[in-house]
């Protein structure tokens, strides 16, 4: 979407004695993003009493770009059809996305590489 590529940071982890459990330091760049941005719907990974979760998200997400025009304008992708972007709005209840037109490509790769393998409880 115009932007240059960026490369991924990686997840901010725990070291030490605690760093086998690969535990989010609550200080992360990537814990605080989430925490301003996904959290207020995505807690314990739940929305609307389903029992979905966006854990393991890059085994089901189309490739290419895909990601960045999600979270940067997901109504726009359903209204042009996009057969992925209406399964995941039909598989939520029809609940909107909220579109983060703000977010760099890193910061998408560092949310869903956080969303993909941590329990965000």
């Amino acid at each position: 979407m115009g932007d240059t590529a960026e490369p991924a940071a990686s997840v901010d982890t725990v070291s030490g004695e605690n760093a086998e459990t690969n535990a989010i330091r609550p200080d992360s760049e990537v814990k605080v993003l989430f925490d301003a941005k996904c959290r207020s719907c995505h807690r314990n990974m739940k929305i609307m009493g389903t029992t979905a979760t966006i854990t393991g998200v890059y085994d089901r997400i189309p490739g290419g770009d895909w990601k960045y025009h999600w979270f940067r304008n997901p109504d726009s992708m359903v209204a042009a059809g996009d057969a992925y972007s209406r399964k995941v709005k039909a598989d939520w209840g029809n609940t909107p996305h909220p579109a983060f037109p703000e977010l760099s490509r890193r910061e998408i790769d560092l949310l869903l590489d956080y969303i993909s393998t941590v329990s965000c409880k």
